[in-house]
């Protein structure tokens, strides 16, 4: 790809990374940024937002993003199910949307890959391929099992007062199974 439109920021969750400003780059390579934690059986908020080069002044185009996450961790995108995420967008804007991490994923770190590309025909858009303008951007997510009983405290009932050091005094706790 050669591009002035490019992805800029990818969030998922509390996680984000910042690749701006765009510069035509076509291809990066993130998968030496620490990954996103996802749970496997959770969903997850994601946004992606694109623009294009300091100075360019095209106006905006038509384009689209997917998102690909190799769940099965068998480096392979294009299986069905491995479309976390897919979306028209335009060359300056953010697409947002959720997805779920199958309950079926196979706990690992695995590889997630970011294809925004101007087109507006979403089948356009293959994890490995050719295109005129956009970017391809390679991460890394780390899929974790769900805990199956991920307790922890919500509240301390008593002492309801401070304790008096060198006094044992029974204490009180009400908690909560996250898992």
């Amino acid at each position: 790809s050669t591009g002035y439109e490019e992805i800029v920021v990818v969030t998922i969750g509390t996680w984000s990374n910042n690749s701006a400003p765009a510069i035509g780059t076509g291809y990066t390579n993130f998968t030496s940024v620490p990954p996103p934690f996802l749970i496997i059986g959770n969903t997850y908020s994601i946004s992606i937002e694109t623009d294009l080069p300091p100075g360019y002044t095209f106006p905006s185009y038509n384009c689209w993003v997917k998102v690909y996450i190799d769940f099965n961790n068998d480096s392979i995108y294009t299986e069905p199910g491995e479309i976390a995420f897919s979306s028209p967008i335009q060359s300056q804007a953010t697409a947002t949307g959720s997805f779920m991490v199958p309950v079926g994923s196979i706990s690992s770190n695995t590889g997630m890959r970011v294809v925004f590309e101007e087109t507006s025909i979403a089948t356009d858009i293959t994890p490995c391929g050719t295109y005129t303008w956009g970017e391809t951007e390679d991460y890394l997510v780390l899929l974790a099992p769900q805990i199956p009983n991920d307790v922890g405290v919500i509240s301390i009932v008593n002492p309801i007062n401070n304790l008096i050091e060198n006094i044992v005094s029974p204490v009180e706790v009400t908690v909560m199974n996250y898992g």
